[in-house]
């Protein structure tokens, strides 16, 4: 009978053994779900920009040649920018990253195996003992960690989208600036051909004995800084050219395949109304939605930590031992006693944590909603200032110059008049395409904030070329 009982319990203890041992095996060979991540990414991509994106996927390839067909638009380099710019291509991973740990918070703990030999002086067997301990609050907590390592795979999801938004207004925006700087270097052709004919006028002038060396000077100096404007907007040109490039992604080869269009974009002529862009950026902001997401997760690893302080480490298992030949079979366990450290501190620093994260959340939706209204009426402002010069400023350099033309074939103004009222609604015509380029700037960033991305940093602007003449006009007199 007690040979019977001990071949029992062995059996016993042998097919926990091999329970154990099974689904130690089968958690390894859990895989990482093989699914397209991107496609919630995609939707919601979708959904807050209202228009459809493709996204560079790991297992396909682009061909990116239908979109240097025809002039280079905005849509085409934001497109480009999602299938060709790595730096944001490996960011698409950090969905993998978060998936892994979502399928790690549904592992278990590996069992412990703890084996002990023990040899006496006597010629007796040794003394042989064997446990097999698994961790029982490790089962208990596992749902939690699904639950967080769920709500933090959210939470990734919304600053993908965030990051494709903010390389998409990257790229539009050095797109605007390098369609500003190709027209730069054509208000400078311009200028130097004024200057230049200014020149030849002060030259003859010179030869006659009717303007003095100085005057003469003067003109041949605004020549060679009208010469300096056009090569330093040639070189801001090209280094727009290369700035779009590289939004882009695209590498050397692809430098040549691309062209830009003659002109701007033309300009929304309103928008809409304040209270409703305030209201459509709070919905749409992906930036309230990543706060409110870890707010989340925040609650569901206090619950998790919660949890393990009501039930501390506490591992069970199966203990066997052969002593002189005796052998003994039983239950096995540990538990770690909560005298010191029972959460208190924890429980404090949580509380604080928590506020902070409220307060934080209600500081981005104020700075959300006053972002979007500055834009708005900043971008109303500029609509005004445009519509002032349309309909006034340059129509009266248009006037203005017509008249000096008059004046000149009648012989009533010399020829240094014309060119000066050149210059002046050339200069007009430069004021109001920078004004073009600042309300574009603006519109990118509205638009973004729009579709969800506040850039909480503040840096949006790429616009740093000048397309103002370098001095004033100069009257060299006489006629």
């Amino acid at each position: 009978m007690i040979m019977r009982g001990f071949v029992k319990k062995t059996l016993e203890l042998l097919g926990f053994i091999a329970l154990i041992l099974v689904g130690a095996v089968l958690g390894a060979c859990q895989m990482v779900p093989n699914e397209n991540r991107l496609t919630d990414v995609s939707n919601l991509l979708s959904l807050q920009t209202n228009t459809h994106l493709e996204l560079a996927r790991d297992d396909e390839t682009h061909d990116i040649s239908p979109y240097f067909q025809g002039s280079l638009t905005a849509k085409k380099a934001i497109q480009l920018t999602l299938l060709e710019n790595k730096q944001l291509v490996s960011l698409y991973q950090n969905l993998g990253i978060k998936q892994a740990d979502l399928s790690q918070a549904g592992l278990l703990k590996n069992p412990v195996l703890e084996v002990s030999t023990l040899f006496t002086n006597e010629p007796s067997s040794p003394n042989i003992a064997l446990a097999l301990v698994a961790s029982l609050s490790d089962l208990l907590q596992k749902p939690l960690r699904q639950e967080v390592a769920r709500s933090q795979l959210e939470t990734e999801k919304y600053r993908v989208v965030s990051a494709i938004l903010a390389y998409a207004g990257q790229t539009h925006r050095a797109y605007i600036t390098h369609l500003a700087s190709r027209k730069s270097v054509r208000f400078a052709k311009q200028a130097l051909e004024i200057a230049t004919a200014s020149q030849t006028l002060a030259k003859g002038l010179f030869e006659a004995g009717n303007i003095s060396q100085t005057a003469y000077d003067k003109a041949k100096a605004r020549v060679n800084q009208r010469h300096a404007d056009l090569l330093k907007a040639q070189a801001k040109a090209r280094q727009s050219r290369a700035q779009l490039h590289n939004a882009m992604g695209l590498d050397e080869r692809d430098l040549g395949r691309w062209q830009m269009p003659g002109r701007m974009t033309k300009l929304p002529g309103s928008i809409r109304p304040t209270k409703a862009i305030k209201r459509h950026a709070l919905q749409n902001s992906l930036n309230i939605a990543i706060a409110r997401q870890e707010l989340i997760t925040f609650g569901l690893q206090k619950q998790l930590q919660r949890r393990q302080n009501l039930i501390p480490d506490l591992e069970l298992g199966i203990e066997y031992e052969r002593d002189d030949g005796e052998k003994q079979i039983g239950p096995v366990g540990e538990l770690t006693i909560p005298l010191f450290d029972h959460g208190q501190a924890k429980r404090l620093k949580a509380y604080h944590q928590l506020r902070q994260k409220e307060i934080a959340l209600n500081a981005l939706m104020r700075a959300v909603a006053n972002r979007a209204a500055l834009l708005a009426q900043k971008f109303k402002d500029q609509s005004k200032l445009r519509a002032h010069y349309r309909l006034k400023v340059l129509p009266d350099v248009t006037r203005l110059q017509k008249g000096a033309l008059k004046d000149y074939n009648a012989m009533q103004q010399g020829a240094f008049g014309l060119l000066t009222a050149k210059e002046q609604k050339l200069a007009r015509q430069q004021e109001y395409f920078v004004l073009q380029v600042e309300s574009w700037m603006t519109l990118i960033e509205l638009t973004q904030l729009l579709q969800g991305h506040f850039n909480q940093d503040g840096l949006t602007g790429l616009s740093n070329f000048n397309l103002t003449q370098s001095d004033a006009p100069l009257d060299t007199g006489g006629h």
